[in-house]
């Protein structure tokens, strides 16, 4: 059989996670000798090992959530004290799911010889099987198996739910890679991984795990309340997926697809397959796969009737025969086959006394029942409008008001789809008004349509979003041009931070950095004019930083040391003309006090020390000839 291929092999999603280093070959616990690495996974390595007291090799699984835990010289830590808490609720829930196993009594589920604590985490031992996967089992085939194969599977894996059920007890991780088949055929379902959800419920820290295809809605974390409630229902959604897959040779597009706009097709409407499978059967799958978790079976005596797998069918096969040749609904299966069943049976018992024995006069029914369905449509209860459309062209399959009531039925359903469809498309082009305009005529028609209200919601969000990011950068834009690099880089930064690829902010920071460099390179000139005195220099300089920034603090100190070295420089200067004044005249002690001064600003200044000199000289040789005379 041609299944579907991709890079994963079904194995349970555990986002961003480290593979742990797993226990050498040679390695013994208890009994157990570690013999090598069947598979590891994100909460759990499971190692071939050889049970020495009993003398056989067995699976030996280890507790071990690679979120949460690291190996130190063969020992779990945990890695930070903080997931201390989570750590030991999941290995409790590990123990736990040990004993439950070790509880069970039945061919299709997994037994467990012992479980155990060590190196700091916990064990189980299992059998070892060498049996195929489902999946590989599928692979083996020339095309996808019959009815009544995969009724019999069906019928062995919901004994096996039933007795885990009566538990509290769910799987939660259905899927071809999670059964084997066995030598007779039978099934067997591996991995419950009851530590991974305790984890899942616990932990803050963002880790998801679902299996893409076989996980509800409710194990996706996109729906609220009530509705996300996990129970028996959980497990049938992925027992469903699982047939899909044998069937289609390709698994369900995942929950999260469907949300608001639903690709899946039902089964039952597949022609196709109506060769080869009776349409009780494809429509009892389409219910398992059911999006709202409330429109799948219940429990497993319901999917069982569903299937057309109790008592009295497995007694009388041509009940099931009849029932298989029964004439296929024309309308689309997104119908519940259960609420159809209801309807039917409840209008006819409900009548039960008024009616003769042939049903000759099925007027009154078929009135009822159309109001009824007139009324679901009022509501926008399409599922229950069909249904009860359904029923009456079961009585009446020519009926005109049955079928105009369905076409406007259709129309309308159609009309919201496309309205939907429409305002996604508008919301992620950030079309705001688009989608508002599109999910209130959705909500004309149905107004407590859930994801016509999402929509509207997150547009409006979006809208005030976007607004309050345009007033920001209208800000940003305004500080800039004050040359306030300060507060626009500060608004930048918070819209940045909500949309990193925001072009108008990045074109901001861009254009600060720009001035900031230029800036930068103006004042390493005006410090170089500085250092030669070039004062003319050193202002022009100074003058293009507070064009740019009028309050940059470097350029204010620099500005305060021109001023200090302006000012020395002119007293330099004068003192340097006074002295040379003092010596042409004569006046010595004053051309000596002159340069002295400029010395002491510049003691390296040689005019100043030639003056000083000279002066000296010719004062002695004024003090001599005074002394001759």
């Amino acid at each position: 059989m041609n299944t579907e291929k991709s890079q994963d092999n079904e194995q349970t999603v555990l986002v961003s996670e480290k593979v742990i280093t797993t226990l050498p070959v040679g390695t013994v616990l208890e009994e157990f000798e570690i013999l090598g690495v069947i598979g590891q996974g994100g909460f759990g390595i499971v190692y071939r090992a050889l049970d020495r007291s009993l003398e056989r090799e067995v699976a030996l699984k280890e507790y071990m959530p690679t979120g949460f835990a690291v190996r130190e010289t063969g020992s779990t830590v945990v890695k930070s004290i903080q997931h201390l808490d989570t750590f030991e609720v999941g290995m409790r829930s590990f123990i736990n799911e040990a004993k439950l196993l070790a509880k069970f009594h039945h061919p299709a589920l997994l037994n467990v010889y012992r479980f155990f604590e060590a190196n700091g985490t916990a064990y189980m031992a299992m059998p070892l099987y060498e049996n195929p996967t489902f999946k590989e089992y599928l692979e083996q085939l020339q095309e996808p198996p019959d009815e009544n194969w995969l009724k019999s599977l069906l019928k062995h894996l919901l004994e096996a739910l039933a007795v885990i059920h009566a538990e509290n007890c769910y799987h939660r991780d259905i899927s071809p890679d999670n059964i084997l088949i066995l030598n007779n055929g039978k099934p067997l379902l591996l991995d419950f991984g009851a530590a991974r959800h305790v984890i899942q419920d616990r932990s803050h820290i963002p880790t998801t795990i679902f299996k893409a295809g076989y996980a509800p809605i409710e194990q996706c974390g996109e729906i609220e309340s009530q509705a996300s409630k996990q129970g028996a229902w959980t497990d049938f959604y992925a027992l469903g997926a699982v047939i899909y897959f044998a069937i289609m040779g390709k698994k369900p597009v995942s929950a999260i697809a469907r949300a608001l706009h639903d690709p899946l097709e039902p089964l039952a409407t597949l022609k196709p397959l109506q060769k080869k499978y009776s349409q009780n059967f494809l429509y009892a799958i389409d219910q398992s796969l059911a999006f709202n978790p409330a429109d799948r079976p219940q429990n497993v005596e319901a999917f069982r009737k569903l299937l057309g797998l109790t008592s009295e069918t497995e007694s009388n096969p041509s009940n099931e025969k009849q029932a298989n040749q029964k004439k296929p609904s024309k309308f689309p299966v997104f119908l519940s086959i259960s609420l159809i069943t209801a309807v039917s049976i409840g209008i006819w018992f409900g009548m039960k006394g008024e009616l003769d024995v042939s049903f000759s006069d099925n007027s009154e029914i078929i009135n009822r029942t159309l109001n009824e369905a007139q009324d679901c449509l009022q509501h926008a209860k399409f599922e229950c409008a069909f249904a009860k459309i359904d029923t009456v062209l079961d009585i009446d399959p020519d009926n005109p008001h049955a079928q105009k009531l369905y076409d406007n039925a259709r129309s309308i359903h159609s009309e919201i789809q496309k309205n939907i469809s429409d305002a996604d498309i508008c919301l992620k082009q950030a079309q705001f008004d688009c989608v508002i305009n599109k999910t209130e005529r959705v909500l004309q028609r149905d107004p407590e349509n859930l994801h016509a209200k999402t929509l509207r919601s997150k547009a409006k969000t979006q809208n005030a979003q976007d607004i309050k990011r345009r007033n920001t950068l209208a800000t940003a834009d305004e500080c800039l041009k004050k040359n306030d690099y300060e507060c626009a880089l500060s608004l930048t930064d918070m819209i940045l931070i909500d949309d990193p690829e925001n072009e108008t902010a990045k074109q901001i920071q861009n254009v600060i950095a720009e001035k900031e460099d230029e800036i930068d390179t103006t004042l390493q000139l005006a410090e170089n004019c500085l250092k030669k005195s070039q004062f003319a220099c050193v202002k022009k300089q100074l003058n293009k930083v507070f064009n740019l920034d009028p309050e940059n603090a470097q350029a204010q100190a620099l500005e305060n040391r021109f001023r200090i070295s302006q000012q020395q420089f002119q007293t330099i200067q004068k003192n340097l003309l006074d002295a040379e004044t003092c010596l042409k005249t004569a006046q010595y002690e004053c051309a000596i006090s002159k340069a002295e001064v400029v010395l002491n600003f510049s003691p390296g200044n040689r005019q100043a020390n030639n003056l000083r000199n000279a002066a000296k000289e010719k004062q002695l040789e004024a003090w001599k000839n005074s002394v001759i005379e």
